[in-house]
């Protein structure tokens, strides 16, 4: 038994720190959101540094580094940056079908001679088409100039030691 608990021993002291959570750290120099639980404003800025007990982040315009206590952080979120391109595409996309429609239905098929003002079918899908384009593109733009957020995965690290006459130490710790 107490070979056994040797060899197990020497096992997970050769392993060192076990990451429990790997996946999506928070890097210095990354776009961040921090939601304090202290009921502060949102902190908006870029990550300076990170400490064990402590963020330390750059503010938007350069108003000064912010440092927040680790155990004050409510949420953390990285940014995705916004969709400008892609939105105004498919508001182009849309617009310009919508408005094809909209003016091939206002158009007429034939012009009397009694009205003053005639747009026939053909040129009233294009007229629209070309209106429908640049408000589609507008409106993509205005709505893929939003940034996007996503929230952060706090990673977790677990090691285990040996101490000396038979004892492990476990130690964990959580970081951004």
């Amino acid at each position: 038994m107490r070979a056994t608990f040797t060899a197990l021993l020497g096992l997970l002291s050769s392993v060192g720190v076990a990451s429990a959570q790997a996946a999506d750290t928070v890097r210095s120099g990354a776009r961040v959101r921090v939601t304090p639980s202290t009921p502060s404003s949102v902190i908006v800025g870029e990550l300076i540094a990170v400490r064990d007990s402590a963020l330390v982040v750059r503010t938007q315009g350069y108003r000064g580094d912010v440092t927040i206590a680790r155990s004050a952080v409510m949420r953390l979120e990285i940014s995705r940056g916004t969709r400008r391109g892609e939105s105004v595409g498919w508001g182009a996309l849309i617009g310009t079908g919508i408005g094809g429609l909209a003016g091939f239905a206002a158009g007429e098929d034939s012009c009397g001679g009694d009205s003053w003002f005639c747009i026939k079918r053909p040129l009233g899908a294009l007229l629209g088409g070309v209106t429908g384009l640049v408000t589609g593109s507008l409106v993509g733009l205005i709505v893929g100039s939003f940034e996007r957020w996503r929230d952060s995965a706090v990673p977790m690290s677990l090691s285990v030691a040996p101490t000396g006459g038979g004892s492990l130490s476990v130690g964990g710790r959580i970081s951004f």
